[in-house]
């Protein structure tokens, strides 16, 4: 692991052993929004211990993304290119904007559902004044999907 990752999955773990559902809330919505380490591990991990349940897991993880999105979609929106260049180079602007002009809201349902950092594109979505209300939708449904297949997934690798 990358050292400067460490600090970030020290913190991750610890708001988990903490808090819980509500460290798990908090984890997925900064996830959506500025750090690095996806949740898919968290959501696995907090299956495994069986400590909560799926349903749980799934509600706390979706809205905390969501609402993450959300507010990385405002930044953008609010902040605009110029800070979005502050962490991201010129190409990764362009191509993002290239891809979000072509597919709409499907760009932002394809990026929620795989791996593609989602806090790119909801920035992305705000820069480039994506209406609100569809980005939402766009949001939940590919966060939630994302989180659905990950933990079945886990479920079938387990029991299998």
């Amino acid at each position: 692991m990358h050292e400067f990752l460490q600090p970030l999955t020290d913190w991750s773990i610890q708001i988990l052993e903490e808090f819980g559902m509500i460290g798990l809330f908090i984890f997925s919505f900064t996830e959506s929004l500025f750090h690095p380490i996806p949740v898919d591990p968290i959501l696995i991990a907090m299956e495994a211990i069986g400590k909560w349940s799926t349903s749980s897991i799934f509600f706390w993880a979706t809205i905390g993304s969501v609402l993450g999105g959300l507010l990385a979609h405002y930044a953008g929106s609010t902040l605009g290119k110029s800070v979005f260049l502050k962490f991201f180079s010129e190409d990764k602007f362009n191509t993002g904007k290239n891809f979000m002009e072509k597919w709409g809201v499907w760009s932002v349902i394809f990026v929620a559902i795989t791996p593609l950092p989602f806090k790119v594109i909801a920035w992305m979505a705000g820069i480039l004044h994506m209406n609100r209300f569809k980005f939402l939708i766009a949001e939940i449904i590919g966060r939630s999907g994302r989180f659905i297949l990950v933990l079945w997934l886990f479920d079938i690798i387990r029991t299998w």
